[in-house]
């Protein structure tokens, strides 16, 4: 193997450069949850993050995200918590990302975070249109998982 064309890393920092951030997984872990309730109660956030070894604070951060994209709705009382508003089956797991992770690009200039600026290579760039070939794959295969995927009832 040539050296200068694959160097090893070191420490094993990190879970690489694809990978689910911690607000998606958590969200998962929420939406899941409150999917796999079959009454369909509202479910409180402590118990879920309890239940799931999650910070308390970062879930109720994540469902109120949740809450304003449409995935869940939050019922105040006594008996309150949040209920899952979105069908398991036709939610998305690229729908999931998008809401709390913004568009997904595996390059900065497919992302549309440069907003303000375009990329400098942009005109001349010899890979741009092969990496929105792999973004799109990408973005294929996370419309292709749903919400119900994630939900089992044998675990």
């Amino acid at each position: 193997m040539n050296s200068a064309c694959h160097s090893k890393k070191k420490g094993g920092r990190g879970a690489g450069q694809f990978h689910l951030s911690q607000k998606v997984d958590y969200g998962l872990f929420l939406l899941s949850a409150l999917a796999s309730d079959e009454c369909g109660a509202p479910q409180s956030i402590r118990t879920i993050a309890t239940h799931g070894k999650l910070s308390f604070s970062f879930l109720q951060k994540v469902a109120h995200a949740l809450k304003g994209a449409g995935f869940v709705r939050a019922v105040r009382g006594k008996v309150g918590g949040y209920r899952l508003s979105c069908s398991p089956s036709a939610t998305t797991l690229k729908d999931i990302i998008e809401a709390l992770d913004g568009k997904i690009a595996v390059a900065r200039c497919l992302g549309g975070g440069m907003r303000r600026t375009r990329c400098p290579r942009q005109d001349f760039c010899m890979i741009r249109s092969r990496l929105r070939n792999i973004n799109a794959e990408i973005e294929g295969y996370y419309t292709s998982k749903k919400l119900s995927d994630f939900i089992s009832n044998h675990e």
